[in-house]
């Protein structure tokens, strides 16, 4: 039976960081943040994997206290200093990040849903990735034909609507209408749904 990070993982395999990014977004409404960031181990030092409007400062001092209060972090305890709040986001192999979100309430109740989804995105977006050759081989379909098929699937799920296609995948639609494009996808038009016999 597959886990709730297994399935998070599912859920944020296309566009980890874009996923990150609104589920920090959500995390920063839920605790009334006004800046937030996910911090993730790079090399001996820390790098930002999203930010939302978290200044340079905010995260030179958030990685400071990621350094001092490692342990605890490690533990799977939250760390409340200078206005900042420094979440860990753990998995068995232990600590793969950490949140930073200034200003906020210190209560995280609630949060372990949220947290484990960015995990997941975490998890996914650090995870080597097979050559596109390997790929292939194992299944049967080029990397791009596959992406390509998920898109389509994705805009007949939306009714061909672009601009709900760009918000489910966290890009923008020019973006959307680039990769119609690349994937050379005719666009289709479709009427609008009928509400009370009157087309809408």
């Amino acid at each position: 039976m597959p886990t709730l990070l297994d399935i998070a993982a599912d859920l944020v395999s296309i566009e980890p960081a874009s996923q990150a990014t609104r589920l920090l977004g959500r995390l920063m409404e839920h605790t009334r943040a006004t800046a937030g960031a996910v911090l993730v181990p790079s090399d001996q030092d820390l790098r930002v994997f999203v930010s939302r409007q978290a200044s340079l400062e905010r995260l030179s001092q958030g990685r400071s206290a990621v350094a001092a209060q490692r342990l605890l972090l490690q533990r799977g305890e939250a760390v409340v200093a200078d206005g900042i709040t420094l979440l860990p986001l753990t998995r068995d192999s232990g600590l793969v990040g950490v949140v930073l979100l200034e200003g906020g309430t210190s209560s995280m109740e609630g949060t372990d849903l949220i947290l484990t989804a960015i995990v997941a995105a975490v998890m996914v977006a650090m995870a080597p990735r097979p050559l596109a050759g390997d790929l292939d081989q194992f299944v049967g379909i080029r990397s791009d034909e596959l992406e390509r098929h998920r898109l389509i699937e994705l805009l007949k799920r939306n009714e061909w609507n672009l601009a709900r296609v760009a918000r489910v995948l966290g890009v923008t639609r020019r973006t959307v209408y680039m990769r119609l494009k690349r994937y050379d996808i005719a666009r289709q038009k479709v009427p609008k749904t009928v509400k009370g016999g009157v087309l809408v």
